[in-house]
């Protein structure tokens, strides 16, 4: 007869902290809410970072037309060609709002949707 040990015949029931954790929100999830851990790790990253609007909110004033200067917040669909026309009344300034944004946008092509973005004041030149 082979000997076996018996700790091979059967998976070990330790597990992991990572497990745990991952066990842990599985469970919130199902029950439709954050475990209490989560909540409270969430809400001390807000009170480090300020308030903050939930996206929910933030993205239903997206799109919407606003007095310049002023913060815009990106709808689907938009460019900064597009914002440019809409409240410069030419795309071509669209130069304008990336240089305001410089430190938010990287490329002038590549923007997000509910992004905010802050349109400064522009004045034409005659």
């Amino acid at each position: 007869m082979p000997e076996t040990s018996k700790a091979s015949a059967r998976p070990s029931r330790k597990r992991t902290a990572a497990q745990r954790r991952v066990d842990r929100k599985e469970r919130a999830a199902s029950k439709g809410g954050p475990s209490r851990k989560l909540a409270v790790a969430v809400s001390r990253k807000r009170a480090k970072g300020g308030r903050r609007k939930p996206a929910e909110q933030t993205c239903a004033m997206a799109g919407r037309r606003l007095s310049v200067p002023g913060w815009y917040i990106v709808r689907r669909g938009d460019s900064l060609w597009n914002i440019a026309a809409r409240h410069y009344g030419k795309g071509r300034h669209y130069r304008v709002i990336f240089k305001a944004n410089a430190r938010r946008i990287a490329d002038p092509n590549l923007i997000f949707q509910c992004q905010r973005l802050y349109l400064p004041k522009f004045r034409r030149r005659i």
